[in-house]
């Protein structure tokens, strides 16, 4: 019999051990020595020796060669730390897929690329939502279409309608949740605070005071500002603070002005007359 079939044949014959042993195991292999992994797993040597003695009881194998001086991984051992990496990570999977599942029968689980379309949803819940309570995360468009293709997300809001391209249009159906457009909320002493609306390109260059977690409002600025430095404040409370003090203009959006109460009674705020400062914001559900 081969080492990998008395492997198999010992996981057969035996339940699978706990994962803390296997992931012991893994220490052990990626730190070469006892007294390296005992470190990096925060237990005694001699503790870690116990476990790995406890794991071979278990497997019914030998793992290691012990000579007076050294104790290494045998062929076996070696082949021993291929399933328990697999094993270990099948066992994250589980937990993760398993939390998921218990979390999208309490709630909708929806991903968004911004805020806004969010406070709408959770002001007036769609009926289709059946009375379920809405967890949300803001993330990027990229990685919210790789997460939502994997089934992390129930719904997700896009800045584009499902039904835009055709290799979604089959599988996914899309709602508009709202439109949302962008202003610059100025000191009123700044030299454009008296004007109707302003582009992109005549504030670039200059120093701007932003929130953290706006989504797809982030890429809008970076592309549009590029000369532009950000100072990102992600406590809304020192935001507002700051906001109310600061001579740096900030941005504000029709729908942040409606939902959060942004202070801005002592600046002028004025429309950015460029396309990309109005966005539309589409849910997207499987159909």
């Amino acid at each position: 019999m081969d080492i990998l079939a008395l492997f198999c044949y010992n996981f057969r014959m035996r339940e699978i051990p706990e994962i803390r042993l296997l992931k012991n195991l893994v220490a052990v292999a990626k730190n070469k020595t006892m007294l390296a992994a005992s470190e990096k797993l925060f237990v005694s040597p001699s503790a870690l020796t116990r476990s790995m003695q406890l794991l071979e009881d278990e497997l019914g194998v030998q793992l290691f060669e012990r000579t007076k001086n050294k104790i290494a991984l045998n062929e076996v051992g070696r082949e021993a730390v291929k399933y328990a990496e697999k094993i270990i990570a099948l066992s994250e999977e589980m937990r993760e897929r398993l939390s998921l599942l218990e979390r999208q029968s309490r709630a909708i689980l929806i991903g968004s690329v911004a805020p806004a379309p969010i406070w709408i949803l959770k002001e007036n819940p769609p009926k289709d939502f059946g009375g379920r309570k809405i967890e949300f995360q803001i993330i990027d468009e990229k990685e919210l279409m790789k997460q939502f293709m994997d089934g992390k997300f129930e719904m997700a809001i896009f800045p584009f309608a499902a039904e835009k391209g055709a290799e979604h249009s089959k599988e996914f159906s899309s709602r508009k949740i709202c439109e949302e457009r962008l202003f610059f909320s100025l000191p009123k002493k700044h030299r454009l605070a008296q004007r109707k609306s302003i582009s992109f390109s005549e504030m670039d260059g200059e120093t701007f005071i932003v929130a953290s977690e706006i989504g797809f409002w982030d890429g809008v600025h970076k592309k549009n500002l590029p000369s532009s430095r950000f100072i990102i404040q992600s406590d809304k409370s020192a935001l507002e603070e700051i906001t109310r003090s600061s001579t740096l203009p900030h941005f504000v959006t029709d729908l942040s002005l409606k939902f959060q109460k942004r202070p801005v009674e002592k600046k002028a705020v004025i429309p950015i007359r460029d396309k990309d400062a109005l966005a539309e914001f589409f849910l997207w559900k499987r159909k």
